[in-house]
């Protein structure tokens, strides 16, 4: 029996195409001005890529009525919802 490495090895490229076209990604940090999230209206300034994930949740949060933020712990994640919320107009 192999392990989940060997699996992932020989299949990740598949699962990843698979998952992309079943889920394509709304938001893209390289057009990141395009969103019309302005980030200089917080009370603190993001720090790394909570800026990114910031107007990641705020967009999906725009389009759908809920959202999931998963990040391991200190990664701001309070932050990143509070935030999102705020720039995605709901008070």
């Amino acid at each position: 029996m192999t392990g989940l490495a060997d699996f992932l090895s020989d299949h990740g490229e598949a699962i990843a195409r698979t998952t992309l076209r079943a889920y394509p990604p709304v938001y893209s940090a390289r057009n990141r001005d395009d969103w019309g999230f302005d980030l200089t209206r917080l009370r603190r300034r993001p720090l790394g890529a909570q800026g990114d994930a910031i107007r990641a949740v705020a967009l999906s949060l725009q389009r759908h009525r809920g959202t999931n933020l998963v990040g391991e712990m200190g990664t701001g994640k309070t932050t990143i919802a509070t935030s999102a919320a705020y720039l995605a107009g709901f008070r």
